[in-house]
C-alpha cells in the first residue's frame, strides 16, 4: 500500500541517520594496548534501536499489503501504469531469465494426454517508479510444446523491492491470485514495453539471460 511504503522509506531514512549519529557520538574506550571496544552513548542506542523496531514494523505492513492484493486490484493498478507508459512517463527497468535459446535436446519432457510436451520456463521482473513508490512484480511462465500445440501456466509475484530471485518455492509465499483478465493485462504491457525498446533502446532498461529449466522430465 502506498501509505506503508511511503512510511517504510521515510523511517528507513530517518534510521539511517540515526545510525550515523550513533557512530559520531562513540566513545573509544581503550581495555589494553592492542585492543578497543566501542561505548555508545545511552541516548543516540535508545534512539536508534527505537527507530529500528519501528522501521521493521513498518516493513512487515508493506509487505503485508503487496501479499494481500487481489487479482482486480493489481489489474486496476497496472492500467493506470499501462496509460502512464503510454503516455512516456514511466521509466521500465526489466529483468528477464528465459530458457526459449537454449538447444531444444538440453530441454526436459513432460508426457501429457497422450504427446510428449518440450517445456520452457520464463521469469520477467518488472520496476518502476510510480506515483512516488517503487513498484516491482515478477512474472513467471512456465510453456509446454508438442508439434504446433502450446499450452501454458502463468504465475504472478509481488515480492519485496529489492528481491531478485528467480525461484519459485522462494516466490511462493508472494503470489497474487491470477486471473484470466490480468494475465492479458500483463500480456498488453510486456507487448508495449517490448515494442518500445525496439523502437529505442534507451526508452526501456532491458537485461536478459539465459537459464536451465527448473523441472525435471518425468
Amino acid at each position: 500500500k502506498p501509505s506503508a511504503l511511503k512510511q517504510y522509506y521515510r523511517l528507513r531514512a530517518v534510521t539511517a541517520d540515526a545510525a550515523e549519529n550513533l557512530h559520531k557520538k562513540r566513545v573509544y574506550t581503550k581495555i589494553f594496548a592492542g585492543f578497543w571496544f566501542y561505548r555508545a552513548k545511552p541516548s543516540a542506542l535508545k534512539q536508534y534501536y527505537r527507530l529500528r523496531a519501528v522501521t521493521a514494523d513498518a516493513k512487515k505492513k508493506e509487505q503485508k499489503g503487496r501479499k494481500n492484493m487481489t487479482a482486480e486490484a493489481l489489474n486496476v493498478m497496472l492500467t493506470d501504469m499501462q496509460k502512464e507508459t503510454e503516455k512516456g512517463k514511466l521509466k521500465w527497468r526489466l529483468e528477464v531469465a528465459t530458457s526459449e535459446y537454449r538447444d531444444p535436446a538440453e530441454k526436459p519432457t513432460v508426457e501429457a494426454d497422450g504427446e510428449i510436451w518440450t517445456v520452457d520456463e520464463c521469469y520477467t521482473a518488472y520496476n518502476c517508479e510510480f506515483r512516488g513508490e517503487e513498484f516491482s512484480m515478477i512474472t513467471y511462465e512456465n510453456i509446454e510444446t508438442a508439434g504446433e500445440k502450446t499450452r501454458s501456466t502463468n504465475l504472478v509475484f509481488l515480492p519485496p523491492l529489492a528481491m531478485r530471485i528467480f525461484r519459485l518455492d522462494e516466490l511462493a509465499p508472494y503470489a497474487v491470485e491470477t486471473s484470466a483478465v490480468l494475465a492479458d493485462r500483463i500480456h498488453h504491457l510486456w507487448e508495449t514495453l517490448l515494442d518500445m525498446y525496439s523502437k529505442d533502446k534507451n526508452s526501456v532498461g532491458m537485461e536478459v539471460r539465459e537459464m536451465e529449466v527448473s523441472l525435471e522430465a518425468e
